[in-house]
């Protein structure tokens, strides 16, 4: 979850909950994903046309996956 909050905070202008771009442990390779239009996290499909309402006419977007890797020091003698 700290690989979802680190690379995502700097993108989204307000707080967001880690659950919600956080994967479930069945979600193989996968550790986060995201969507992000105009600095605000898209949880859902109805999230979207709100923010296209607005008078802007071009908006800024990105999607964002992340996967995280554990790496285990085995010490010993070799």
């Amino acid at each position: 979850m700290f690989v979802n909050y680190a690379v995502l905070t700097p993108k989204i202008s307000t707080t967001f909950e880690l659950g919600d771009v956080t994967t479930d442990e069945g979600d193989d390779g996968t550790d986060g994903l995201a969507v992000i239009i105009d600095e605000e996290l898209m949880v859902s499909k109805e999230d979207a046309p709100s923010v296209f309402k607005s008078d802007r006419k071009n908006h800024d977007g990105s999607s964002s996956f992340k996967r995280s890797e554990v790496t285990r020091l085995i010490w010993g003698t070799f």
